[in-house]
């Protein structure tokens, strides 16, 4: 797949939005001194971590206790509401504009993303990346490790949600 060819979602001003909000939580999230790893799973929508039960979206906002949530778990946690008795696959659309089986489903929300990048930050500048840029058209090679992006160290992504990157360690 060509590195330059990019696919362009079509996204409401208000999915904008949402991608900047939840790109600001994710990164924010990392710099509270109090988060853990297990709280950003990409491959969880919202799972209690005491009971092992996986929560419907209008339940975690309410919900008490540790969570570990991917992307869509965690847009819910930035505020971005769901509605009554909405599953998961309608709130991603609702949202974030990502239908089933698309490419920018999978470049946001795959848990294939466990074997190179399963980190908040690299959440959020994947969600920044497709605002400027859209979906790779090399998003599969690039989850899978097998093509480089500069999406987690592009200075433009990081202007855009107007935070500073975070030190490596």
């Amino acid at each position: 797949m060509d590195f330059y060819k990019h696919l362009h979602p079509t996204l409401s001003r208000e999915q904008q939005d949402n991608y900047v909000r939840l790109a600001r939580h994710l990164v924010a999230m990392t710099q509270d001194a109090k988060w853990e790893s297990a709280a950003f799973d990409i491959g969880h929508m919202a799972l209690d971590l005491m009971t092992g039960d996986e929560l419907a979206p209008d339940q975690v906002a309410g919900h008490e206790g540790p969570l570990s949530c991917g992307l869509l778990g965690h847009a819910l946690r930035a505020g971005l509401k769901a509605q009554p008795g909405e599953d998961w696959l309608a709130y991603q659309v609702r949202v974030l504009g990502a239908e089933r089986d698309s490419p920018l489903e999978d470049w946001l929300t795959s848990h294939l993303w466990r074997c190179t990048d399963d980190t908040p930050v690299g959440a959020a500048m994947r969600l920044m990346y497709v605002l400027d840029y859209g979906v790779p058209g090399d998003f599969e090679a690039i989850r899978e490790g097998r093509a480089e992006s500069d999406y987690l160290d592009n200075g433009f992504l990081w202007d855009r949600i107007g935070m500073m990157r975070p030190h490596r360690n």
